[in-house]
């Protein structure tokens, strides 16, 4: 149902799901993460805090949970969820990747570019980490290393260069004189592989 995009009958089926078996701690987090989506966020805390009370070193829901509290204005304990999803398990990219935002929100840069980089180092091949480094390091401006980044982004996945056609973030990278011929090397790439 989810699946299908009939998020309330598929809300309905993990409620279903839990009366029958209230430690199955998945029932819990799916039914928290529908929630979040249809914006109902205070059950969908309520939903990831029971998970949490079944299982409660698991990063997923850690991570979960600290989308809603971010969602809802809630940095600092967003913040503690991430901190902790990271310490639980450090191959899991998107607790890096919402922590540094955070930061980047704070005008934390350092910070943000810290985090990253361990993102980074635990998941290397994750474009996504290196892409939002690349931001992070223009605004700091440091143009060659941001450049880099976009190069490794680029490199994993060909459709972060399109991003960074229209990122504001990235509007100096697009100056740098290696930026036309990286776009140059990607579309012959891809003629290559068509």
């Amino acid at each position: 149902m989810y699946e299908k995009g009939d998020k309330a009958n598929a809300l309905e089926c993990y409620k279903k799901v839990i009366a029958l078996d209230p430690e199955n701690f998945w029932a819990h987090n799916n039914a928290g993460s529908i929630c979040e989506e249809l914006n109902m966020n205070v059950e969908a805390l309520n939903y990831f805090r029971k998970a949490l009370e079944i299982i409660p070193e698991h990063h997923r829901i850690l991570f979960n949970l600290g989308v809603v509290y971010a969602k809802m204005g809630y940095d600092k304990k967003a913040q503690e969820c991430y901190l902790e999803s990271i310490k639980r398990y450090k191959k899991y990219p998107y607790s890096f990747l919402n922590l540094s935002l955070l930061y980047k929100e704070e005008k934390k840069l350092d910070r943000a570019i810290l985090v990253i980089s361990e993102g980074i180092r635990c998941n290397p091949g994750v474009p996504s980490l290196y892409y939002n480094r690349a931001c992070f390091l223009a605004m700091a401006g440091n143009i060659e290393e941001a450049f880099l980044d976009v190069v490794r982004a680029a490199r994993l996945n060909p459709e972060f260069l399109s991003y960074a056609e229209k990122d504001k973030d990235l509007e100096s990278v697009r100056k740098h004189p290696g930026y036309q011929a990286l776009k140059k090397y990607l579309q012959d790439r891809e003629k290559r592989n068509e």
